[in-house]
């Protein structure tokens, strides 16, 4: 009998780390309808590709034996337009689906920002 793709074993021996490798977080306009690099307007893996930089490059994430949990931060600036924005956690080889999304956070800018917020938004259109 052929073993399929679907009979196969799953792999042994993973760490934390295996499982972090190709996770992904990204901040995304509310109702963007796709997950990826591509769709974010900003995204960041959790560790390092395999690089010389190694794991000091990583963003920092621990493991709560208690709950059985992984926690971590990953730094992140607001965009510079106003509008409504999410985190979402995906896997960067499967962007299609999403693993967790935050609440909807939304931007306002300050009052001294809005020559500047008008200036950065004509500047796209401009460009498009």
């Amino acid at each position: 009998a052929e073993e399929s793709e679907v009979t196969r074993p799953p792999p042994q021996n993973l760490t934390i780390r295996d499982a972090l490798k190709t996770l992904t977080v990204g901040l995304f306009r509310r109702g963007a309808m796709d997950n990826g690099a591509s769709s974010s307007i900003v995204s960041k893996e959790i560790l390092c590709a395999d690089s010389k930089d190694g794991p000091d490059k990583d963003y920092f994430f621990n493991i709560d034996q208690r709950t059985d949990t992984v926690f971590g931060t990953v730094p992140f600036y607001a965009p510079r337009t106003p509008g409504n924005v999410v985190f979402r956690l995906y896997f960067e080889d499967e962007p299609h689906v999403t693993l967790a999304c935050g609440p909807c956070i939304e931007v306002v800018p300050n009052d001294s920002d809005y020559d500047s917020v008008l200036r950065f938004i004509l500047s796209n259109f401009k460009s498009k």
